[in-house]
């Protein structure tokens, strides 16, 4: 199953991204990033998305223009989910623009990828 996450930039090199916490079923999926019909014009860097937690599960990630992909292969066996912050990195009309992950994405707003468990 594909999850959709869409992306936005205005006009201030600002990113909003929406779901901002994508929740993911245990197994194999395909995580897309596309970009918002409404947002001003960029493509997505290369890497697309980097994961704060380098044991993150995503794999093959690519941009692909104006959008990106990933393979999560969620394996989480405990009893909660798991949160993977991410950077996303798009090149807008101003050139590279980032949004920043910090540690804490419950607390802090910050896009993240929670793998639920089995």
């Amino acid at each position: 199953m594909k999850k959709l996450i869409t992306v936005k930039l205005n006009n201030k090199n600002e990113i909003s991204i929406d779901p901002l916490s994508c929740d993911v079923e245990f197994g194999s999926h395909q995580i897309e990033w596309k970009m918002k019909d409404d947002s001003e014009e960029f493509d997505f860097a290369d890497p697309p998305v980097t994961f704060d937690n380098t044991l993150a599960p995503m794999r093959n990630i690519s941009p692909n223009g104006r959008t990106a992909t990933c393979t999560d292969n969620n394996q989480n066996g405990g009893k909660q989910a798991i949160s993977y912050s991410y950077n996303l990195h798009l090149i807008g009309p101003e050139g590279p623009v980032s949004h920043p992950s910090k540690k804490d994405p419950a607390l802090d707003g910050t896009p993240a990828i929670r793998n639920k468990p089995k």
